[in-house]
């Protein structure tokens, strides 16, 4: 068995299996709305341990494109949701998981409360040492995608 996942590692090595799916709504403009910035983490053994820095860094980037960032929920119209939830491969060190950030809208009408995907993204993958670097490289291409 240890050959077995040993040689699995070994190929993911090269590949890092990743995989992702996709949704924006294209008439969607983030310019002047107000947005919170709501990290969630779910990962454990350390592997996402920048989750500060993550959150400073999507607010900056939204900011830049034009969004109101606040801190409180009153305050928001729109609830960016980063989350990483991930654990570590007993014996090999390697973290496994899967990473995401959505934009969500919540609403309420006629007594029911629901929330509205404008954006979201998600991925799996599998790292040697944590999700860090690899998170915040996944983000950088996806917020350039925002207007």
């Amino acid at each position: 068995m240890k050959k077995f996942i040993l040689t699995v590692l070994l190929i993911l090595i090269g590949t890092h299996a990743f995989s992702q799916s996709e949704y924006l709504d294209p008439s969607f403009s983030i310019k002047n709305k107000p947005i919170i910035v709501l990290p969630h983490d779910e990962a454990k053994d350390g592997c996402w341990t920048n989750i500060g820095e993550v959150k400073r860094y999507i607010e900056d980037k939204l900011e830049l494109s034009g969004a109101i960032v606040v801190q409180n929920a009153e305050d928001a119209e729109f609830t960016f949701m980063a989350n990483v939830h991930a654990q570590r491969w007993t014996n090999v060190e390697w973290c496994y998981g899967r990473f995401e950030y959505s934009i969500l809208k919540p609403s309420f009408a006629d007594n029911i409360f629901s929330l509205n995907y404008i954006a979201r993204w998600n991925a799996v993958d599998v790292e040697p040492k944590n999700f860090n670097n690899v998170y915040l490289d996944w983000l950088r291409k996806r917020l350039s995608n925002l207007n």
